[in-house]
């Protein structure tokens, strides 16, 4: 789940805007913001405020109510069938379009590729060594609008549950001069990547078909060859599948024996 920041952020610099544009010019861009949300926002409108009142006039929540919607997504489990269902749904299905929905690159060639760059410009266009490093170095720090998925927040729940000080989404240079940022990094050699059971095709959960052109192995062979490069760099990898994050007890168990949690 992403949670919102209550500072604006420009996610390409990761700035706030009082570093950018300044205080004065950060409070009028807040408040445009501001009120552009009242403006558009329905709640904000008098018949839909008061038929919403009139709704919830007398109505209280129970504490145990508020327990549960406090917790709801720690240990949140989905039903057997849901899940068959989801997995029936995704096997074979390229990027989860269904009904004749195609991804948006299909159809386009090399010869659309070369008439795009020759209109932006790019056609023919070199970069120096030390160009690349810095494009490098600048798209492994990049933040991201969202960056952290459910099954890495539930991770991350657990282990500050435990008192495990750790780090999220870390760039970290591979001895094949690539960057890699780590799900999760716990210390100087400890890593934990957080894989998702269809996007990495996990073989226990079956899924067999690969997605996006690439074969179940090629995409299982890419993630060995990026753990290795890690191993390479000092760091002992330690995988998490998204199916594991929805049994909480287990997997605190499982953290707490890796970590030797006292």
């Amino acid at each position: 789940m992403y949670r919102r920041k209550k500072t604006p952020i420009d996610w390409h610099t990761g700035k706030t805007y009082e570093e950018m544009y300044g205080v004065e010019k950060a409070r009028e861009l807040k408040e445009k913001r501001r009120k552009n949300w009242q403006d558009n926002n329905p709640m904000k409108r008098p018949e839909v405020a008061a038929k919403t009142s009139k709704t919830l006039m007398g109505h209280s929540v129970s504490e145990h109510t508020l327990q549960v919607l406090r917790t709801v997504n720690l240990g949140r489990k989905q039903p057997e069938e849901y899940k068959q269902m989801m997995r029936n749904l995704m096997k074979g299905n390229t990027y989860g379009f269904k009904n004749g929905h195609k991804p948006w690159n299909t159809g386009l060639t090399k010869e659309t590729d070369t008439k795009l760059e020759n209109l932006s410009g790019w056609a023919g266009k070199t970069f120096s060594t030390e160009h690349k490093q810095k494009l490098k170095a600048a798209r492994a720090n990049q933040i991201m609008p969202v960056m952290n998925t459910t099954p890495e927040i539930t991770v991350q729940d657990i282990l500050k549950t435990l008192n495990i000080p750790f780090k999220t989404h870390v760039p970290i240079l591979l001895s094949n001069g690539s960057y890699h940022q780590v799900d999760i990094l716990l210390n100087s050699h400890d890593v934990i990547e957080v894989e998702g059971c269809f996007w990495h095709q996990c073989e226990i959960c079956e899924y067999t078909e690969g997605y996006s052109g690439k074969t179940a192995q090629e995409i299982r062979e890419y993630d060995e060859i990026r753990d290795n490069l890690l191993r390479e760099k000092g760091f002992n990898v330690h995988r998490i599948w998204e199916h594991e994050t929805e049994d909480t007890i287990q997997l605190t168990t499982k953290l707490e024996q890796l970590f030797k949690v006292n």
